[in-house]
């Protein structure tokens, strides 16, 4: 670099600046330690379009997990056809810590692959791999055979503010012996997160070059009015660094700080909210992928997670997005019908106190989503609004009944007859019937056809999704949690020797018991007759 006897070096190489290092002071960086953020990064093929909409909701129900992030949509790039996806979420610096602290650090260069190395992946903290599996069950939703899985790669950095005591320095050539000016700019002096660092190196350097102005129309051969120039911009810059930290500060603590409390806050407090237990997405996802591995190249492969539904039963409060009629009309009815039944757990009793709250959330939806159906003459939202408001009002007006009447019919109810186990409930048999007969028309050494393994997938994850919530709500089971995982997760275990029918049968018998096979079925229908 001094071979070529320069006058001014100006160091503009990036937060890990060498030419800080090498020439200023060890301590000269100042170091703030703001936020730490995990970046999930995939490819999607073809372009990505999205309307307000699909927007409005897919951050809505990011946030119902509990998730603040924010997805940035690149260009599509033109000679592989894809566009990249970034998403990012603010964790906390213990996660950070756990992470940075594995044996390959999870960083751009040596991300995760979920897909390409499952036991890196077991290594992330358990609420990490749920936030994980939730963006991408939703973006799976959006975008779903188009997302290619071994293009997902997850990577932790931490998000900090930091800038330099002193913006110049100089040293003397040993081969001219004159003093030579170094000067650190841009990210080399002041490093800004938030994508606030941009904005403040262009400003800084624009105010740079117009302390040096006068020195560089002379050539910068006057030493002291070099030296007063970049005295002039130090001075500056000590105020103005100070103050873009301080924004930093700022953004961090109201805009992610309070959001996320506000989240945590709605989330925790199960007195004042719907609470919905969080389901298990990786099963989902694991199907989804072993359904692709399945079909034919040229085949497409809808995202249906339960294809023996008719819409997605992960239904959330205070949904912006369409929610069927019929569920709505449903639950409208249980209002009345749960009058007569006995609790099944805990959560039902306090679930009934919580019906003043659910109603003025549901007027508030249903008034929102009948004016915006109005406004863009939708017919499908006016219903759905008309049902929510519907909904909403009927569960205000009988909050009386159900705080004086509901908890006192049902707690007698509940004195005369035992609690339900999970694997007894209504809705857990029909599942299990539902696969029961799929699988008893099923030849033993027949091969699972596709349509008949995607239904399968989708009962068994629905069975999954059915009990994870029943467990999370306190309501008794015979049925060991971590083997019912276990079972759930060897479905699509490629390695495991049993074989696919097998597989399912043996979950089914989970909640069932033993299982009648196809040819048992046939000599007792025989013996019958």
């Amino acid at each position: 670099m001094l071979a070529y006897d320069p006058e001014l070096v100006i160091g503009a190489d990036g937060t890990h600046s060498v030419t800080n290092q090498a020439l200023f002071p060890k301590d000269n960086r100042i170091h703030y330690e703001i936020d730490y953020a995990m970046q999930v990064r995939l490819e999607i093929d073809g372009k990505v379009d999205a309307n307000l909409d699909q927007t409005v909701q897919f951050y809505q129900r990011l946030a119902h997990h509990g998730l603040i992030a924010t997805e940035q949509v690149g260009r599509l790039d033109p000679k592989t056809g894809k566009t990249p996806v970034t998403m990012q979420i603010i964790i906390p610096k213990e996660d950070y810590m756990i992470l940075n602290g594995l044996k390959e650090k999870p960083n751009a260069q040596n991300p995760i692959k979920p897909f390409g190395n499952e036991l890196e992946y077991r290594e992330i903290p358990d609420h990490l791999q749920t936030f994980i599996d939730s963006y991408l069950y939703e973006r799976l939703k959006l975008s779903g055979s188009n997302i290619n899985p071994h293009s997902i790669r997850i990577s932790v950095n931490e998000l900090p503010a930091s800038r330099v005591t002193e913006t110049f320095t100089h040293l003397q050539n040993p081969e001219t012996h004159k003093d030579v000016f170094v000067s650190l700019n841009g990210d080399s002096a002041l490093g800004l997160s938030y994508f606030k660092g941009l904005n403040a190196g262009l400003e800084a350097s624009a105010k740079f070059f117009t302390c040096m102005a006068p020195a560089i129309v002379q050539g910068l051969k006057d030493k002291n009015l070099v030296q007063k120039s970049l005295d002039e911009y130090q001075s500056w810059f000590s105020v103005y660094a100070e103050q873009k930290v301080g924004e930093v500060r700022n953004y961090s603590a109201v805009k992610i700080g309070s959001s996320l409390k506000v989240i945590k806050g709605v989330q925790g407090s199960k007195v004042v909210s719907a609470y919905i237990p969080e389901v298990d997405k990786k099963p989902i996802i694991d199907a989804y992928y072993h359904l692709l591995a399945r079909a034919n190249p040229d085949d497409v492969v809808d995202f249906r997670p339960y294809p023996h539904r008719s819409y997605d039963p992960d239904i959330q409060l205070g949904q912006f997005g369409y929610v069927p009629v019929h569920y709505t009309m449903k639950k409208t009815t249980k209002i009345f019908a749960d009058f007569f039944k006995p609790y099944k757990s805990g959560y039902q009793v306090m679930n009934d106190f919580k019906q003043p709250f659910t109603g003025v959330v549901n007027v508030f939806m249903g008034i929102t989503k009948s004016v915006l159906g109005i406004g863009t003459l939708s017919p499908t939202r006016i219903l759905d609004g008309g049902a929510h408001l519907l909904r909403g009002v009927i569960e205000l007006a009988m909050t009386p009944l159900t705080f004086l009447v509901k908890p006192f019919v049902r707690g007698v109810l509940t004195l005369f007859s035992s609690y339900k186990k999970i694997e007894e409930n209504t809705g857990v048999q029909h599942l299990v019937d539902l696969g029961t007969n799929l699988l008893e028309s099923q030849e033993e050494k027949e091969e699972l056809s596709f349509d008949k393994m995607q239904q399968l997938l989708g009962i068994c994850n629905d069975l999954h999704r059915k009990f994870n919530k029943s467990v999370q709500r306190g309501q008794d089971t015979q049925i060991s949690s971590s083997i019912e995982r276990e079972y759930i997760k060897r479905l699509t275990d490629t390695a495991s020797p049993e074989t696919t029918s097998t597989k399912f049968k043996d979950y089914l018998t989970l909640f069932k018991g033993p299982f009648v096979a196809a040819d048992e079925c046939k000599q007792q229908q025989t013996l019958a007759l």
